[in-house]
């Protein structure tokens, strides 16, 4: 017999052998759990079978003794399990699943605080369908999920619901049509996260809802009321299209370092966009500039405030020009401008945050009015080009630190001893009288 034939007929009786064990394996590793008491879910099979499952499809009435159980399945980051709860009820009574100061227990209808916090061998889940609420840390800390399928019975995901879930990449929430929250910190450190679809019901984001994702995009729903303070910051969110009866939450953005555009719909009472930057409807605030709009920039006049972090992460921002009106700039307001040169602060200013001009590499120079009365601490850290840095007030303005670079510091005649002696600018090496 030929040689060749004898391997293939060989090699169709090894695999013909194989596949039944093959398949049988991976029948084992899917588990169908027909849960009919609550509470006695563990019971249902050996505890190899549930070792083996990487699949749990469970329907019927699961209780906080049940949760506990599977919390245990779950907790290793070892293992990798799909957990289908379609057709399963969450229902009160049983044992606490979880404690950390407080016992947890579960509640109809509810995927409750901390029911699956840190349980690091969740790869993917599909909540039972009656699910109303996603408390507190809910998932918190699950960090190889990647896949989650809300409820259409959704109304509210609470804070940190899915707090460092970074492995994170899908979850349709436009099913939810009745989700009206995204609590505080929801998403916040999903940091695989790219697309989200926010439902027409939802009227409040919570404060840094999707900080530290990789959004880039997102459409945010004409019924949203509040957009919480930094609720995209440190995201890659590259458009904000504010909807007409949408508030920000203490007219706070946060860093969008990849931000290229904002706009605002016709009819918002709140806030303009003048030559792509956003700024409070009467025009008197400087909300946001795109951190990736380019070139010199003259801030239009009448402007009084430079809000917190408004120019923060603008790196390809070479000058900005201030008019006479500013009285105040905010913390972080140029933090990182890495390639401005040249920022003038006008005589009226009278405050200025912390970190104001914080890593602002290319900086040279930097002149404080005289009628300052308050300066954030290391508003000019980082500055490693700072050379000069002139102080028109003779009374040396509180503040705890100022800056790390070897700038030289110009003071009003007869002011070096008391600049010598306060607290954050007697750590500067150089001061001299002012001479020009």
């Amino acid at each position: 017999m030929n040689s060749s034939f004898t391997k293939k007929i060989l090699l169709f009786l090894f695999f013909t052998l194989l596949l039944p064990s093959t398949l049988m394996a991976q029948s084992e590793r899917k588990l169908i759990v027909r849960n009919n008491r609550a509470g006695s879910m563990e019971e249902l099979f050996p505890k190899e079978k549930w070792d083996q499952a990487r699949t749990i499809i469970i329907s019927g009435p699961l209780n906080g003794t049940d949760i506990a159980f599977l919390r245990s399945l779950l907790s290793s980051g070892n293992v990798s399990v799909t957990l289908d709860m379609l057709h399963a009820r969450i229902v009160s009574g049983g044992n606490k699943y979880y404690q950390l100061l407080f016992p947890n227990y579960t509640s109809s209808g509810i995927i409750g605080e901390n029911m699956f916090r840190d349980c690091r061998g969740l790869y993917s889940i599909i909540l039972p369908r009656e699910t109303r609420t996603i408390e507190e840390r809910a998932f918190s800390g699950c960090t190889s999920l990647r896949v989650v399928e809300v409820s259409d019975q959704l109304r509210r995901i609470e804070q940190s619901a899915f707090y460092g879930c970074s492995s994170l990449t899908t979850i349709n929430l436009e099913v939810a049509r009745g989700l009206q929250v995204i609590d505080v910190k929801t998403f916040d450190g999903c940091r695989e996260l790219r697309t989200v679809a926010i439902p027409s019901s939802v009227h409040t984001i919570g404060r840094q809802a999707f900080n530290g994702t990789l959004v880039e995009k997102v459409f945010l729903p004409r019924s949203l009321k509040t957009l919480g303070e930094e609720a995209f910051q440190n995201s890659h969110l590259k458009t904000l299209d504010l909807p007409a009866g949408t508030t920000i939450a203490g007219n706070k953005l946060g860093n969008l370092p990849y931000l290229e555009s904002v706009s605002v719909e016709s009819g918002n009472a709140n806030y303009m966009v003048e030559d792509g930057v956003l700024f409070t409807i009467d025009g008197l605030t400087l909300l946001k500039y795109p951190s990736l709009k380019r070139g010199n920039y003259a801030v239009r006049a009448g402007v009084q405030k430079i809000a917190n972090g408004a120019f923060m992460n603008c790196v390809v921002l070479t000058s900005v020009v201030l008019p006479p009106t500013v009285t105040s700039i905010g913390e972080n307001a140029f933090y990182y401008c890495k390639a401005m040169t040249n920022v003038n602060v006008p005589d009226a200013v009278t405050h200025i945050g912390e970190k104001a001009f914080y890593d602002c590499k290319s900086l040279s120079e930097l002149i404080i009015p005289e009628g300052i009365l308050s300066l954030g601490t290391k508003f000019a850290y980082g500055c490693k080009r700072l050379n000069r840095l002139v102080m028109m007030s003779p009374t040396p303005p509180s503040t705890k630190k100022v800056t790390d670079s070897k700038a030289v510091l110009y003071v009003p005649a007869g002011s070096v001893g008391a600049y010598q002696a306060a607290d954050g600018w007697k750590k500067i090496k150089n001061i001299q009288e002012i001479n020009f």
